[in-house]
């Protein structure tokens, strides 16, 4: 009995690190929209944290292309984390970049409130940037002028793997 249960603790373990080393996010790859309109509590509140609506992008080395409308929270010390308590929309698909452009094509995977007669996935779309790269900086602009930028403050890359990859599959929703 304690030999399978080393075996299966072992199991575990071994098949979490695979995870974690195949769905990793690298923060280099995440851009969030810019500029960002934060609010705070009610004084009354006693939180000293600020919240905004917040569009993350992440674009994977290997091509794939995640999309997650949130909110963000902005913690008393300056770090951003998402949000565990409000919707989120998430996105899947690919890009591909070439002559300072970016492609990307993408649908609707999950929503965290269902829209009454829209399944899942929703039809693709592709959405086009512009990538800039500004005092080493790089930044990507989409084709109404949104601005998407990396964040050096936020520090919630285990959220944003749980919440891209974890979601139901449309075939099971």
């Amino acid at each position: 009995m304690r030999l399978a249960l080393g075996t299966l603790v072992v199991a575990v373990l071994v098949n979490g690190l695979a995870y974690v080393q195949t769905n990793a996010i690298d923060p280099a790859w995440v851009f969030i929209s810019t500029p960002l309109k934060w609010q705070s509590p009610p004084p009354d509140a006693g939180r000293r944290i600020r919240t905004t609506p917040a569009t993350m992008i992440v674009l994977y080395p290997s091509g794939s292309y995640a999309e997650v409308h949130c909110v963000l929270i902005q913690q008393e010390n300056k770090t951003i984390t998402i949000s565990h308590g409000d919707a989120f929309v998430v996105r899947r698909g690919t890009w591909k970049a070439a002559d300072g452009k970016l492609d990307a094509s993408s649908s609707v995977v999950f929503r965290t409130v269902a829209i009454v007669g829209k399944p899942l996935p929703e039809p693709p779309l592709t959405e086009h940037f512009t990538v800039k790269e500004l005092k080493g900086r790089k930044e990507i602009v989409d084709s109404s002028g949104q601005k998407y930028a990396p964040s050096p403050t936020f520090n919630d890359v285990e959220e944003l793997v749980v919440v891209v990859d974890t979601r139901p599959s449309p075939s099971s929703q």
